[in-house]
């Protein structure tokens, strides 16, 4: 087995630990069980707790979050903040495991290292913020963009708290489509504005855009 392959099992067991009992009942004792793997190699992978902790913020943004979420380019501003807060609403629902155990551990850093804590969400918001500029159009209002990042996002760290109480997938999906739509008027409203400051625009059909 690669170095790399035995990081991401240490880095799985660690979410499954942390989602069950917390960032102070991870242990690395109980990690190195949950991946049936010596206490050493948990060492051996990273040289701290912590190390693996930042690990598991890597893995989550890049390949749990960044890999699985798309947007059409040119599909407007509108639609691609819609779709975006449906692929992230069912990501949290469909990856309780992840979700919580991000949520557990994003709260124990901003206790333990603050900057480092708003480094890591900053970079999620880099992140859909870029997915969001894929696919804005030339009468999108670009300076809308942080915001629906931001809103995405705090929408998403919500739902899995309001899940962990109600874990109820008809009222996740109806409150996810409500906050979605909202998302979209609220895009193309802007994008509207625009318009009107520059009539010689081209008017512009909106379409599903197939997510």
């Amino acid at each position: 087995m690669s170095n790399d392959q035995r990081r991401l099992e240490l880095i799985n067991a660690a979410v499954g630990v942390i989602a069950e009992l917390g960032v102070v009942g991870a242990t690395t004792r109980r990690i190195a069980d949950r991946a049936g793997a010596p206490l050493t190699m948990i060492h051996y992978c990273f040289k701290t707790k912590e190390d693996l902790y930042h690990a598991i913020f890597e893995h989550l943004t890049q390949v749990q979050f960044d890999s699985r979420i798309h947007v059409r380019p040119g599909v407007g501003l509108g639609l691609a903040a819609a779709s975006l807060m449906r692929q992230v609403g069912a990501w949290t629902f469909n990856n309780d495991t992840y979700a919580k155990a991000q949520t557990e551990l994003f709260m124990w850093m901003t206790r333990q290292s603050p900057d480092v804590a708003r480094k890591i969400y900053a970079a999620s918001v880099d992140v859909i913020a870029r997915k969001l500029r894929e696919g804005i159009r030339p009468d999108d209002d670009d300076k809308l963009v942080e915001s629906l990042a931001r809103i995405i996002l705090s929408y998403g760290d919500g739902s899995v708290v309001h899940d962990a109480a109600f874990k109820d997938e008809s009222i996740h999906m109806a409150s996810l489509e409500s906050m979605a739509e909202a998302l979209e008027h609220l895009a193309n409203a802007h994008r509207t504005a625009v318009q009107t400051q520059h009539p010689e625009a081209d008017p512009v059909s909106l379409v599903d855009d197939g997510m």
